[in-house]
């Protein structure tokens, strides 16, 4: 067992009957069994009447476990004090300056204690401060989390630190797409750094059934007029806010942030990820959207599953609600776009009888 101290501060008064001139003249402590009076381990002082003082206790001799410390004191007329006791724990192989001797990293998922990948540590220290060089070649765009942990030479493991890396591509800044037809059972991914603009310019672009096709932009979308999304196709259109792009997110046909047709011009702009719930659904008629803050301007379309639009409305200086009628509508399965300075949403509901 490796040696260990325990720093210890006292004060100590002594007084006797009637007598207020005596000094402390010795003071001594035992560890769990006392060896009898004047047979304790001394501790260096000087007489006072109050005495003020600390020591290291070496703790090389005791057991692991619950300790008890005593401390007793004499003075220049040869009477010894009751003894005061501290309790203490020890812990087996506790080092106050453990050394470091291996440390590793892993991405993303844990392999195990001792199984990630080894980074230098020599000469073990009790504390090392390096610079690494970690290859990065592996990992695909987006973000990963880097851990990184240390083992003393006790073999205990410390807690792990995290961080975040963010994997960037060679991706365009801007990109135009503009006379293309995504067909049935073909995927497509469209990505930009800054901006994408979609059809426009007299040029047309045509998603149809079954085409499953993914605008991916660091800012701006940009959907111009000859943009047809036919029904039965999948379209997910989306500002990223973690730095993941195509090569990062895999293709789902169907998932909730799909919409169904969307022909009209729509800019996109990136701000801040929204909280936000669509109820009751299913619902009879009444719809609302509660965005759980202020919300400066929303646009809010309802298309049926054919791709016709059948209501718009606009809404400025949302105090965080949104509410509107959808009871003439007939009942079916609808799809509300939601457009706002920082997000388009898409949600499907369900109109009852």
């Amino acid at each position: 067992m490796r040696k260990q101290l325990l720093f210890i501060c006292i004060l100590v008064i002594f007084l006797s009957e009637g007598l207020f001139s005596q000094q402390i003249t010795e003071i001594e402590y035992f560890l769990n069994n006392d060896p009898g009076i004047g047979n304790g381990f001394s501790v260096s002082f000087s007489p006072d009447t109050i005495v003020e003082t600390s020591f290291i206790v070496d703790l090389s001799s005791v057991n692991p476990g619950i300790n008890h410390l005593f401390i007793r004191a004499k003075d220049n007329y040869g009477h010894w004090s009751l003894h005061s006791m501290k309790t203490f724990y020890v812990v087996q192989g506790f080092s106050i300056t453990p050394d470091i001797v291996d440390i590793e990293y892993y991405w993303d998922n844990d392999p195990g204690f001792g199984l990630a990948a080894s980074l230098p540590c020599l000469p073990p220290n009790d504390t090392i401060q390096a610079n690494y060089h970690i290859p990065l070649s592996n990992l695909t765009l987006g973000d990963h989390y880097l851990f990184i942990r240390a083992k003393d030479d006790d073999g205990r493991w410390s807690l792990h630190s995290k961080d975040t890396v963010n994997i960037k591509g060679q991706l365009p800044s801007n990109i135009s797409i503009q006379n293309a037809t995504i067909n049935n059972s073909q995927t497509e991914c469209y990505n930009a750094s800054n901006t994408i603009t979609v059809a426009g310019s007299s040029t047309t672009v045509d998603i149809l059934s079954g085409g499953d096709v993914a605008f991916i932009a660091g800012e701006n979308i940009l959907f111009k007029p000859g943009f047809n999304a036919h029904q039965g196709c999948y379209i997910n259109a989306r500002i990223t806010t973690n730095g993941e792009y195509c090569s990062s997110q895999p293709m789902i046909p169907g998932h909730d942030k799909t919409f169904e047709y969307l022909s009209e011009d729509v800019d996109i702009f990136k701000d801040e990820d929204i909280e936000y719930r669509i109820y009751p659904n299913p619902t009879s008629g009444h719809v609302t959207i509660d965005f759980k803050r202020k919300i400066a301007k929303t646009d809010v379309r309802v298309l049926n599953f054919q791709g016709s639009q059948m209501i718009q409305l606009e809404y400025n200086n949302s105090q965080g609600k949104v509410e509107f009628d959808i009871s003439s509508l007939p009942a079916g399965i609808y799809i509300i776009v939601i457009i706002t300075r920082t997000q388009l949403i898409t949600r499907k509901i369900i109109k009852a009888k």
